[in-house]
């Protein structure tokens, strides 16, 4: 799983006509932007890259907005996620937002009122995603405080097994207490490789430390595996 581009935010769009794409394109030009004509694109999409919002239309040709909008909470929580629709019936707007929708825009679109509340959005998303990072912390701790100790013990492709093992155990509880601390996808992603790097060094030996090219290979080779495991 990758992240399109870490300066500037990126936005999955699900629209499929291509007039509306080619608004929302120029209105967007900001940011970086990568469109989906249906539910079946966008949730391969999904699965392809991480990103710092969403924009849906109702209308889709396989399913409805909505049910994508469930099915990217799944995998996002709390990734800001705005409907820009032609459906702009009261129920349609309360749909929406009980399916996990942050906003609700109606088509034609205002350009001023879109990226307003875009980046209001993403403000707050990665203030959250901040005050989360304190739990990812905590969580990383207490397993390194459980483990760490018993894995530089051993040497070797053992060790390197081992730190693996670890580090997939430590991203799954991190990235659930990330998340129910109101943190996003992207930003667990941008955190994680930092983060686990941090905790592993307060556990090496001091003489391991600043000197990658005399470090043990397995130790090298773990190392090197946090930062790509992002």
């Amino acid at each position: 799983m990758t992240h399109a581009d870490d300066s500037v935010a990126c936005i999955l769009c699900v629209e499929p006509d291509q007039e509306a794409r080619a608004l929302l394109e120029e209105v967007l030009s900001g940011y970086r932007t990568v469109f989906a004509c249906s539910a079946y694109e966008a949730i391969r999409e999904l699965n392809r890259l991480t990103y710092d919002s969403y924009m849906l239309e109702c209308w889709l040709p396989d399913m409805t907005g909505v049910q994508l909008c469930r099915e990217i909470r799944k995998a996002d929580p709390q990734g800001p996620l705005v409907f820009c629709t032609g459906a702009a019936r009261q129920q349609d707007r309360a749909r929406g937002l009980r399916a996990g929708a942050s906003a609700y825009l109606c088509k034609p679109i205002n350009p001023p009122v879109l990226l307003s509340q875009l980046r209001v959005l993403l403000e707050l998303a990665e203030l959250e995603s901040a005050r989360a990072k304190v739990e990812l912390e905590r969580v990383l701790q207490a397993e390194f405080a459980k483990r760490a100790a018993d894995i530089l013990k051993r040497t070797g492709v053992e060790r390197q097994s081992a730190g693996r093992a670890m580090e997939r155990i430590c991203k799954v509880k991190a990235s659930d207490a990330f998340t129910r601390a109101g943190g996003t996808r992207a930003h667990l992603q941008r955190y994680w490789a930092a983060a686990f790097a941090g905790a592993w060094a307060a556990y090496e030996k001091p003489s391991d430390r600043g000197f990658p090219e005399q470090r043990d290979p397995a130790t090298r080779s773990l190392d090197d595996t946090s930062e790509q495991s992002s």
